[in-house]
């Protein structure tokens, strides 16, 4: 499932150590956070969108910590990260946190229910999750990473995008995202890893599961992170096991969106724990804990609390440790960037000490992989033509998508591009990279150069108007003095993600 998930994405690949199951998590559950918006404000419930802004900041603690978190009108968000260059312009990212209800009577087209982030068939499904426009913008995203800095005349240097790679996967993963296309191929640096950040952990008694040794009543606990605290309110029945009261405090923290994750842990006698792990890493120099658990001040809670046994930290957080070039440094997280140039993943301890080696891929190796990137986003469209089929004006996104390639199937084919019946296409690497490196090359590079143009004009023209795409009802808010046909009206629609520069 996982990996049919993470399929889904387009730049998958540049990602080795991509937490997959992490990222599915976070979605699925900032999904379940029903952030309807409706025209008459007194009928929008605000609790759910304070609901997303705990998971957001949960969620993403780097983000949190680097810049500054406000709410402003009603529940918008304005997140300022200081860059490190003042005399900058700022860039502005926009998007939007809300969604439109439900077309009444439409609950039973649903596949699975709109806010319930289910994961199954190797997919997210809900509300908000993903659709024609996201899939072009990554097309869109990834050409523009791979024309940066290039000039218009210059096919050959749109692919010659630098990659990084470790010689050391298993201990550390790279990925280069400076943008000098002319980077020096022989600036390379030694790193080795003596310890991993790890999380704060919270270890509970181990109980036997189908004992009963709560006394049944209401209790309660707070749980203090470094932003934010909450009070959690349960009750014990007389029917109530070990078992069933620890899952119901697993379910309480799980559903809160606080970034902690509590599973059931056994030991070997059968028994089970309530176990409670930070998703945040390290600690901070002025943090004493990433969060801490005490129950409310009744002796009924704290006798609770003292069965449970999960307001004694088990595991303290601590930071990573690693070698560069010789020099100690560490870090909060496992991932942190160097030179502002490389984003660098410490995944195991260095194997007997031995450094690992960043550097970057040869020139032909890191052709063959930007194209590879060009065709698996273009091949994620096709699939999801393929999917939408059936509900698509006469397949037009699957038509729209697969001309592209057959405008230049010739030319595509004769350097390993190889178009398959179902629209997608599949890389010969033995001759692409022999048509890259051959003294006539320039020929080659002119037809990718050709095929990427073309990829970008109609992904540009699908996420501008998706909705010419699809055949399904829409809500479309009165807006009196504007003639917008639909919430999706062209290039004015607020869900554009990174739409906007300033």
């Amino acid at each position: 499932m996982t990996k049919k998930i993470t399929d889904f994405f387009a730049l998958e690949g540049n990602y080795p150590d991509l937490d997959a199951e992490g990222a599915v998590a976070r979605l699925s559950q900032a999904i379940q956070c029903r952030t309807i918006n409706y025209a008459d404000h007194s009928l929008t419930d605000y609790s759910e969108f304070d609901k997303l802004h705990a998971h957001m900041k949960a969620s993403y603690p780097n983000i949190m910590r680097a810049g500054a978190f406000e709410r402003l009108g009603h529940h918008a968000v304005l997140i300022t990260i200081p860059g490190s260059d003042k005399a900058l312009r700022p860039c502005l990212y926009m998007s939007h946190q809300d969604v439109v209800p439900v077309v009444e009577g439409t609950e039973q087209d649903w596949t699975h229910p709109a806010f319930s982030g289910d994961v199954a068939d190797g997919y997210i499904w809900g509300r908000g999750t993903i659709d024609i426009k996201e899939q072009a913008r990554s097309i869109e995203n990834f050409i523009a990473a791979l024309s940066n800095n290039a000039p218009d005349d210059n096919a050959e240097h749109a692919f010659s995008r630098k990659i990084a790679q470790s010689s050391d996967e298993d201990a550390v993963s790279v990925q280069y995202i400076g943008s000098n296309m002319d980077a020096d191929n022989s600036k390379q640096f030694d790193i080795t890893v003596e310890r991993l950040a790890t999380p704060q952990v919270n270890r509970g008694v181990y109980l036997a599961p189908g004992a009963s040794d709560f006394v049944p009543g209401n209790y309660s606990f707070d749980l203090n992170t470094n932003l934010s605290s909450y009070e959690f309110q349960y009750t014990i029945s007389g029917r109530d096991t070990n078992e069933t009261v620890q899952r119901k405090i697993m379910r309480l923290i799980n559903n809160a969106n606080i970034g902690l994750n509590a599973t059931l842990v056994s030991n070997d006698r059968g028994q089970n724990a309530l176990s409670i792990t930070s998703q945040q890493t390290g600690l901070g120099d002025s943090e004493q804990y990433l969060f801490e658990i005490m129950p409310a001040p009744d002796s009924g809670s704290i006798r609770a609390m003292r069965t449970l046994g999960i307001n004694d930290v088990t595991e303290m957080p601590v930071n990573s440790l690693f070698l560069l070039n010789g020099t100690e440094h560490s870090s909060l997280s496992n991932t942190f960037t160097v030179n502002n140039a490389f984003e660098l993943t410490l995944k195991a301890p260095s194997a007997d000490g031995e450094s690992a080696t960043i550097g970057f891929k040869a020139d032909t190796d890191a052709v063959a992989d930007n194209v590879q990137s060009l065709v698996n986003v273009y091949n994620n469209m096709i699939q999801l033509g393929h999917n939408y089929h059936g509900s698509q004006e006469s397949g037009k996104l699957l038509h729209d998508m697969e001309s592209v390639a057959k405008s230049y199937f010739n030319e595509l084919e004769s350097i390993g591009l190889n178009l398959q019946q179902d629209g997608s296409i599949q890389i010969d690497k033995n001759l692409l990279t022999d048509a890259v490196s051959a003294p006539d090359a320039r020929e080659s590079f002119r037809t990718l150069n050709n095929f990427k143009n073309g990829l970008q004009r109609k992904a540009t023209q699908a996420s501008i108007d998706p909705i010419s795409y699809v055949n399904k009802v829409l809500i479309a808010y009165k807006n009196p003095g504007h003639n917008f046909a639909a919430a999706y009206h062209s290039s004015v629609y607020s869900g554009l993600m990174l739409d906007t520069y300033c």
